[in-house]
């Protein structure tokens, strides 16, 4: 009996016991979809980072708060607040850091604001920043069409705003947009520029979906709120990043009068850091994926040994008869070795196909970009599948091999 013929038996006998076999192809799947949607998300996330952070050069690193870190001293855990970066020290950096730079300063207002006309409105889903006009350049946010905000703007906080392409269109069809008027927090503001659009980072707002407003101005509508601001640096030569960022450091530990010796109370990371922390995180990840797949097809290998098991001893009759017509072992244990490799094989290319689907939706759903798709996971998915398939059956192969064909044409 040759392979195609053995394919087609196997089809035939999962389809007589399809409650048996759909739950061993229902375990491959599971174990398969997990591995190949957490790999598929990670990397899909991955790359869209990376492209968003390659965008802003190797040339950059930001300033900002540390928060507070967790200290553990004989059992107990101590957490040590360090207070936020204030606006008067970020400031004093900007006006103090001599390197070869530009710097600019920007704080966070709100990720869930509306934006309004008399007869139109945004989805309350608005990224708000407050920002000084070098932040566009040190953001790598072009100006499609308008202006940056003017020196006589950020001194007296006006109410200008530059806004992303997506509110352009949602509120004026992208028509005639530059000095039209806006209500946000309950002001009036004008519209002095339009972003060009940027994709979406880690299910930002990018480029697009982005209300940007003098500083001073955000400042003023937080005037019962303290802010955390951040300090983006954008230095001229990436090759001198390492004492550009030493400078940094000793600059804002005088600024924010950490004891000599101490622990920072702040953070300086390069985009580059970033990257390194973002391949730590999707190593772990990506390992437990491993990990958890790995476990599952094992069980769904014992479970497959038991199926074929039962499947051959219900079979004994078959196997006598085909032995009287002279089918020899080899085509006998063949047979019974296709049809556990089939239904691991049918199994793990379910799981890459939905894995695949699940994983990109996840990606696109937290701001990912393109379609991405897992080769080597699913190369070894499908080697695995024949693998835990030719295990699982190569025992009740050889025992159907084995059966002597006078007792199994007596069996009942």
């Amino acid at each position: 009996m040759n392979l195609f013929l053995n394919i087609s038996e196997a089809l035939s006998a999962i389809r007589s016991n399809f409650l048996r076999a759909i739950i061993t192809v229902l375990i491959i799947m599971l174990g398969i979809i997990v591995l190949i949607c957490i790999i598929t998300t990670i990397e899909g996330l991955k790359n869209s980072i990376q492209g968003n952070l390659s965008s802003l050069g190797s040339n950059i690193f930001n300033v900002e708060s540390k928060g507070f870190t967790n200290r553990f001293t004989r059992g107990k855990r101590a957490e040590k607040v360090y207070e936020p970066l204030s606006y008067e020290q970020a400031l004093a950096y900007k006006e103090r850091y001599s390197f070869p730079s530009s710097t600019s300063l920007s704080t966070f207002k709100s990720s869930i604001a509306t934006v309004k006309t008399a007869n139109k409105s945004t989805n309350p889903n608005v990224e708000v920043i407050g920002a000084d006009a070098e932040y566009f350049t040190c953001e790598s946010l072009n100006i499609e069409e308008g202006r940056n905000f003017s020196s006589a703007e950020l001194k007296n906080g006006s109410n200008v705003a530059v806004v992303g392409a997506e509110i352009a269109l949602k509120l004026f069809d992208g028509k005639n947009v530059i000095d039209q008027r806006i209500s946000l927090f309950g002001r009036k503001y004008k519209i002095i520029g339009i972003l060009e659009n940027k994709g979406a980072f880690m299910g930002g707002a990018g480029g697009f979906r982005r209300v940007i407003l003098p500083l001073k101005n955000v400042r003023q509508l937080s005037s019962q709120r303290a802010l955390t601001y951040e300090i983006k640096t954008l230095i001229k030569d990436a090759a001198l990043m390492a004492n550009a960022t030493d400078e940094a450091r000793g600059l804002m530990k005088q600024i924010r009068k950490d004891p000599p010796g101490s622990e920072d109370s702040f953070v300086v990371q390069e985009s580059t850091a970033m990257v390194r922390t973002l391949d730590q995180i999707s190593g772990i990840l990506g390992g437990a994926a491993w990990g958890i797949s790995i476990i599952t097809l094992f069980g769904a290998c014992i479970a497959l040994i038991n199926i074929m098991l039962v499947s051959v001893t219900e079979r004994t009759r078959e196997i006598g008869i085909r032995k009287a017509l002279g089918a020899t072992k080899f085509e006998i244990a063949s047979q019974f070795l296709v049809e556990a490799i089939v239904i691991c094989v049918i199994g793990g290319l379910s799981g890459i196909v939905i894995g695949a689907v699940v994983g990109n939706l996840l990606c696109w759903l937290l701001g990912g970009g393109s379609f991405y798709f897992p080769w080597i996971p699913a190369i070894f998915s499908v080697i695995a599948c024949i693998v835990i398939g030719t295990i699982a059956g190569f025992f009740p192969a050889l025992k159907g091999a084995k059966m002597d064909p006078i007792e199994s044409l007596r069996y009942e």
